[in-house]
């Protein structure tokens, strides 16, 4: 496979947006999840939802993570003027926007939520709520810049290799290692999540400069593959280990690496061609990402608070009143008025 800073990765950029997209997906469900204490809860609960929930939950943010490595070290070899500047304005702007002006209005109405004074309120990232992952790619975005030139040697590796064996230790590790620095949130880095995806910001990074093997391992026979393994983790993990112990948290590393993979092949093939409609939900999801969680909570406090509908029922129309209505409002305003644009997606113009 040929590649040159001209090929346009269809494939990733449809996994990108699919995984912002899946915040939705994963942010109602914890409103009517059996096993969680989220911001709004719902007295109708579903088992399925929760399934699906805890599903999202153990590769979304991971799989995001790895992709935005890849795109940061393909726009990195573009040498672009100010290419640092660029990538930190297109997440802290939108961050600081987003956080201080829209945030506060989901902090009102969440249920397990109080104001604190303002010192607290700022310093400790209360008002982060989902943007805690726009905070951590700032630091990353520093860091694999500053050594850019180490990871562009990082070629001639075997990507699946690495990502199936060193990035569920590491991950690890970085969890544990966070209990001794901090715990929560300051100013608007998320230290414990700062330490855990970092290694797989990494791995995108490091597929990038092994692209051939990369793309080529972005097929069918690795999701199939991917899934036989995981069962087979699931069997021993339930069998031999604990809840509680450290062999059942390192085993669930490796099936959260196993679906990230599995995952990024997956919607990679399906995303994989060109197509007018894929290319405006890339385009948008990086607007509803930042808009959705506000208007989740402000949809069920006002509405569905209120009303005694199944869960499924609530969980499918919250879903649809959250994706419609901000992918208009990225197409009519966001894409139209360089302000807005420049508010939420960090830059004014075309790109």
């Amino acid at each position: 496979m040929k590649t040159n800073l001209q090929t346009r990765y269809h494939g990733l950029d449809f996994c990108r947006s699919t995984f912002m997209i899946l915040g939705i997906f994963y942010h109602v469900g914890l409103i009517y999840s059996t096993d969680n204490d989220w911001r709004v809860l719902s007295t109708e609960t579903s088992s399925l939802i929760t399934k699906i929930t805890n599903y999202l939950h153990l590769f979304r943010m991971e799989a995001f993570y790895l992709i935005s490595g890849f795109f940061f070290i393909l726009a990195l070899t573009k040498n672009k003027n100010n290419f640092l500047a660029d990538r930190l304005k297109r997440v802290l702007i939108p961050l600081l926007f987003c956080g201080l002006f829209i945030n506060p209005i989901m902090n009102f109405f969440s249920y397990n939520f109080s104001f604190s004074n303002n010192f607290k309120y700022i310093l400790y990232g209360e008002w982060l709520g989902h943007l805690w992952f726009l905070g951590n790619l700032s630091l990353y975005f520093i860091i694999s810049y500053l050594f850019r030139n180490t990871i562009k040697k990082a070629k001639n590796l075997n990507f699946l290799m690495i990502g199936l064996i060193a990035v569920p230790i590491i991950s690890c590790a970085g969890l544990f290692i966070s209990k001794f620095i901090y715990k929560g949130n300051f100013l608007f880095f998320s230290i414990d999540k700062l330490l855990y995806f970092f290694c797989y910001f990494l791995l995108g990074c490091i597929a990038y400069q092994n692209i051939n093997s990369f793309i080529k391992a972005l097929n069918y026979k690795t999701v199939i593959l991917c899934t036989l393994s995981i069962l087979i983790l699931l069997n021993l993990r339930d069998y031999y280990f604990h809840l509680d112990s450290i062999g059942n948290k390192v085993i669930t590393k490796y099936i959260s690496t196993l679906l990230t993979i599995s995952a990024i092949a997956f919607f990679y093939r399906i995303g994989s061609r060109e197509s007018l409609l894929m290319g405006k939900i890339s385009r948008a999801s990086y607007t509803i990402y930042l808009l959705h969680q506000p208007l989740i909570i402000v949809l069920y406090a006002f509405i569905f608070s209120k009303t005694p509908y199944p869960a499924w029922f609530e969980y499918s129309l919250i879903v649809t009143l959250t994706y419609f209505p901000i992918y208009y409002f990225h197409i009519r305003f966001v894409e139209r008025i360089d302000k807005v644009k420049f508010l939420l997606n960090g830059f004014s113009g075309k790109k």
